[in-house]
């Protein structure tokens, strides 16, 4: 099946497409990318503002248009991209993992009834919003003809919309379903099957610039770290260049330079103020056009643009006939200093109370290295190393970004900066390369799928016989060990009677006592770990490594493709929680060791009835043996002890004398020089006799056991398998 790709990067400040085509030939899948003009541009791979408004005949303009004709338009809209659950009424964490659920399996925006708290003045105005500007650009009727030029031999247009980083799964849930209102959710597109996927944009920024990070070399040991300032927020990656790739990610919701903007704006109000007459111009202006404050900060922007992308560092404020206004980067500079932010983006957007207390009463530029240097320092506790930055997003080209970035990041100050030649493309072109990622590991998941759901309970039932020794040499030591201790401790006179004694081992080895005694012993729970890592881990790393084989992934050694280990990445620092592989070991050992108690239980319980049944009466039989053996003095010291007389014993003959000692016995406290008669190696041949382990052994492989085992154990590795799988995943997806 042939497919393009098309990644939509929606920004706060400007958006842009970026579009991939596959095709397959003879010689397996081609791809190309092809540089797309954005509706209103007349230049190939530029983005557009994230702006529109209305004419005089309320038709619509948007893009570029307005920045010609400001004047002429009204109702303008910029700067609408917010974060999801910020518009929504508060909910209970309860609440929100079950809104959550509504809008995952929705195909379109929920109704009110379903989802009360997102149906606010503020989601409205984002959800009209979106749309508008979406279908602006998707129904441009020269952008689809483009399309459609690109299209002819495509069975299929998959869209990729990327999402801020730090996002909930709420917001992205939300933010879709919003999409989903759009020309992007009808299922077709220009005639052709379509569908609608989400990415962090990250993840897509990851993509474009991994070949990037690759080509220069970095220091040994270390990772290069994409930082993207955008309009809203700002996301950083840091990337592995390892077969591997795992990923450091995180980010500010809130922290864009369109505080810059909102900023200097202030700026130019503050200049307009000092001139009466100005200022009641203005102030007549706002009030006959409501939404001219969205036109006055589209008017700042396209100044600051002016002043770090086209002029030597001078731009200008035009706007509605009003004063024009000069500005120049050091002064705008030195303004933004003394510009707490935290007020500004209050007058424009809703913040968590938790992040405006974080911002205080800090400009952007101490904000902004302050979240450089704390998540350089959750980084450093994760043991990343960064040893080269990469600088994009719009934002990228404002000379004091790099040099706090350069501050913060002293070590790298001299040729470990380096800036993305096209910041406005990273994303979008990742987009694009998400979707086809996301195809190109389809078959990939199909294979894992069939090793979780066929292979993974036969390579379990192979290697159950392994299992069976472990665990029946450790239960056999156990049961053998309560019988031996509790002997010894009748022997030594701790234990008066055999009566006694036999009652406390039918104690220890009660269901509840023996299955404690098991659960929480550590060679038996040591010999499930051992032979689910060592064993079972194994023989699933060989079958990953037949697949990665499959899709060249020719560099995985089999103990990094192991579910319960922690991969071996050599001297590169990576972003690896020991505890995402020591938990669930911990968990799935406490799983198979529950299960497993359980099956044997009813045996070992068996086994523990005929010993003591022995011991009851053998160990009697063999006291009486051992002391009728001593001539005279082993009858008498008895007779004696039993209250046997001798004359009764006379009368009623050896045999029936015998009988009474026999019952007598069990509750006769011996003397010490008697219970020293009974040897170790008596006591070690007796329960060798009971058959401990092999019993045992048996009761696991019998065939209900085994059906029992193998399902408990194939369910617990499958999310482990599954983890192990998505990082294989990266590798693939990215080559």
């Amino acid at each position: 099946m042939n497919k393009i790709y098309i990644g939509f990067d929606l920004g706060d400040g400007e958006s842009i497409t970026d579009f991939v085509s596959t095709n397959k030939t003879g010689e397996g899948m081609m791809t190309k990318f092809v540089d797309m003009q954005m509706p209103d541009s007349t230049v190939e791979g530029k983005a557009i503002p994230t702006v529109f408004g209305y004419d005089e005949n309320e038709e619509l303009v948007f893009a570029n248009s307005i920045l010609l004709m400001p004047d002429l338009v009204h109702d303008i809209t910029i700067n609408f991209k917010r974060r999801p659950c910020d518009l929504c009424r508060k909910m209970t964490v309860d609440r929100q993992a079950e809104v959550t659920s509504i809008f995952m399996n929705a195909h379109k925006f929920p109704s009110q009834k379903e989802c009360p708290e997102c149906y606010t003045t503020e989601m409205d105005k984002f959800i009209k919003s979106v749309v508008i500007f979406t279908n602006a650009v998707f129904e441009d009727k020269s952008y689809k003809d483009r399309i459609y030029g690109q299209s002819a031999d495509c069975d299929e247009i998959v869209f990729c919309v990327g999402h801020p980083t730090r996002w909930s799964d709420l917001d992205v849930a939300i933010y879709k379903a919003i999409l989903r209102e759009s020309v992007l959710g009808k299922n077709q597109y220009e005639g052709k099957k379509a569908s609608l996927i989400m990415a962090a944009e990250s993840r897509a920024a990851f993509l474009t610039v991994k070949d990037k990070a690759e080509q220069r070399v970095l220091p040994k040991g270390t990772n290069a770290l994409l930082i993207d300032v955008g309009s809203s927020t700002i996301d950083i990656t840091a990337l592995t260049t390892d077969s591997h790739n795992y990923q450091y990610n995180s980010g500010s919701n809130y922290l864009g330079v369109r505080s810059i903007d909102f900023i200097i704006k202030k700026m130019y109000l503050e200049e307009l103020q000092k001139d009466s007459t100005e200022w009641e111009h203005y102030q007549d202006f706002q009030r006959n056009n409501p939404t001219y404050d969205e036109s006055l900060t589209l008017a700042c922007r396209k100044a600051k643009e002016e002043m770090y992308t086209v002029t030597k560092g001078l731009g200008m404020i035009r706007s509605h006939g009003l004063r024009e206004l000069r500005i120049d980067k050091k002064s705008v500079e030195e303004y933004i200093k003394g510009c707490p932010i935290a007020k500004i983006l209050l007058e424009r957007i809703s913040m968590p109370s938790e992040e405006q207390n974080k911002m205080g009463n800090k400009n952007w530029m101490q904000l902004f290295h302050d979240f450089l240097t704390e998540e350089k320092g959750r980084m450093s506790n994760k043991g990343i190393k960064i040893g080269r930055i990469i600088l994009t997003g719009s934002a990228s080209k404002m000379p004091f970004v790099p040099e706090i970035v350069k501050e913060v990041f002293s070590e790298l100050a001299n040729g470990g900066v380096l800036a993305d030649m096209n910041p406005s493309r990273t994303i979008s072109m990742g987009l694009a390369l998400v979707g086809l990622s996301n195809d190109k590991s389809v078959e990939f998941q199909k294979d894992v799928n069939q090793l979780i759901d066929k292979e993974l309970p036969d390579i379990i039932e192979k290697d159950l016989p392994k299992l069976a020794d472990g665990l029946s040499n450790v239960i056999d030591m156990v049961v053998t060990g309560i019988v031996k201790d509790n002997m010894r401790q009748w022997r030594s006179g701790s234990i008066c009677t055999l009566d006694g004694m036999t009652s406390k081992i039918k104690q220890d080895c009660s269901e509840v006592n023996l299955q404690k005694r098991l659960m929480g012993n550590k060679e038996y729970n040591n010999a499930i770990s051992s032979w689910t890592v060592d064993t079972v881990g194994q023989d699933i790393s060989l079958k990953l490594k037949e697949i990665c084989k499959k899709y060249k992934v020719s560099d995985m050694a089999v103990g990094n493709l192991n579910v319960f280990q922690v991969p071996d990445i050599g001297n590169i620092n990576v972003d690896v929680d020991v505890l995402d592989f020591a938990d669930p070991l911990i968990a799935i050992v406490s799983v198979i060791a529950g299960i497993v108690t359980a099956i044997v239980l009813p045996t070992v319980l068996g086994i523990v009835i005929g010993l003591i049944s022995w011991i009851s009466v053998g160990l009697a039989v063999l006291l009486l043996d051992i002391l009728l053996a001593i001539p005279g003095l082993g009858l008498a010291v008895l007779l004696g002890i039993a209250g046997i007389a001798v004359i009764k014993a006379a009368a009623s003959g050896l045999s029936g004398a015998k009988e009474e000692l026999l019952e007598k016995m069990q509750g006769m406290n011996l003397p010490q020089w008697v219970r020293d008669r009974v040897k170790d190696e008596k006591i070690d041949a007796k329960i060798k006799e009971a058959g401990i382990k092999e019993k045992i052994r048996r009761s696991i492989l019998e065939e209900d056991s085994k059906k029992s085992i193998v399902k408990s154990v194939s369910e617990s590795l499958r999310g482990q398998v599954e983890k192990r799988a998505e990082s294989i995943k990266y590798e693939i997806e990215s080559m």
